[in-house]
């Protein structure tokens, strides 16, 4: 913004009042242009953001469906393998046709769109309630996406106490029933991720309802 002083002499009060209302409006004008520029840039920026956070909370709940299906696809797997562990436990042989199965599919969810928001600095120009929804959504998939990678991760570790044993139908009674115990931990462990889940897919519902 750059303001120029009159090249014509000022002679007498009048002149000078008529050269400070021409700089006054100028610089008002200029005030006034400047702050629409601004706000159309904090506008767009805002529209942006708010647009690509719920194609990504779109995205986000058709991926929890998969994984809930994913997650009861696992429960039944690990029913079926405690059923087998109790007839092992009583039989004290494994048999060609058991078998122990431990996996889990699971895709994680996106936060891209949202850590870019709040890089930008869009966030801060959102109302308040609704960015502080969207850090609820955002905290709780986390909270999810890391629970989901521990139980990933810990899941085959039940069968750890199989490997002690050379033979599978000499192993210990006590270690049948480590791998049993820890079966069931993991049993219960995609119970609660299942429940959470199921939260998570409502939250995912209810925010996009308000975008």
């Amino acid at each position: 913004m750059d303001v120029h002083p009159p090249h014509e002499s000022v002679h007498t009060w009048r002149d000078v009042l008529i050269h400070l209302g021409i700089i006054t409006v100028g610089l008002f004008v200029a005030l006034m242009l400047e702050g629409l520029v601004g706000w159309m840039h904090h506008r767009r920026l805002v529209t942006e953001a708010r647009e690509n956070i719920r194609q990504e909370i779109t995205n986000n709940a058709k991926q929890a469906d998969e994984d809930l299906v994913s997650l009861k696809q696992n429960e039944e797997r690990l029913m079926k393998n405690l059923a087998q562990l109790a007839e092992i436990r009583s039989t004290h042989q494994w048999g060609h046709d058991r078998r122990l199965t431990y996996t889990l599919d699971w895709n994680s969810f996106s936060d891209s769109a949202w850590r870019s928001a709040r890089d930008t600095g869009a966030l801060s120009f959102m109302p308040y309630k609704q960015v502080q929804d969207l850090a609820d959504v955002y905290g709780q998939q986390e909270i999810i996406n890391t629970a989901a990678q521990q139980l990933f991760e810990e899941q085959p570790r039940a069968l750890a106490p199989l490997f002690i044993a050379k033979d599978a139908d000499k192993t210990s009674e006590a270690n049948l029933d480590r791998i049993q115990t820890r079966t069931a931990d993991v049993f219960i462990s995609v119970r609660v991720l299942e429940q959470v889940l199921t939260q998570l897919q409502k939250q995912y519902q209810d925010t996009l309802k308000k975008m």
